[in-house]
């Protein structure tokens, strides 16, 4: 990808950023699309950072946040055994354990956090 000079930590959306490039498999619903850019230099943790008048320093969404929505525990590995950060907390400054189980996918995904921490 980036020898096309295709640059997979692109943000899209909003006047600010927003979602990297590395979102859109996971969206789609390509694990393969997902670990083809992992595998050609995505960064698992992409994102952008904004400033809130009372919150503090917040974060949009990244690929770490929306897999750890998916009932598929398959792109939240991928991206954990790609480097993810398993401390990435959403844009409510939440721990993506707890953004897991307010989605109603903590069943998997909590044994999958389990599994990444224990290596």
């Amino acid at each position: 990808m980036r020898e096309r000079r295709i640059d997979p930590d692109t943000l899209f959306g909003g006047s600010n950023g927003g979602l990297p490039l590395l979102a859109w498999p996971i969206v789609r619903g390509n694990p393969e699309g997902l670990r083809s850019m992992l595998e050609h230099g995505a960064d698992p943790d992409a994102g952008k950072a904004y400033e809130t008048r009372d919150r503090g320093t917040r974060h949009h969404a990244n690929a770490m946040v929306l897999a750890a929505g998916e009932r598929d525990q398959t792109y939240l590995m991928l991206l954990l055994d790609h480097g993810g950060d398993p401390d990435t907390r959403n844009a409510n400054n939440e721990a993506l354990l707890f953004h897991a189980s307010s989605t109603a996918t903590c069943g998997r995904t909590c044994s999958c956090w389990w599994s990444a921490a224990r290596t």
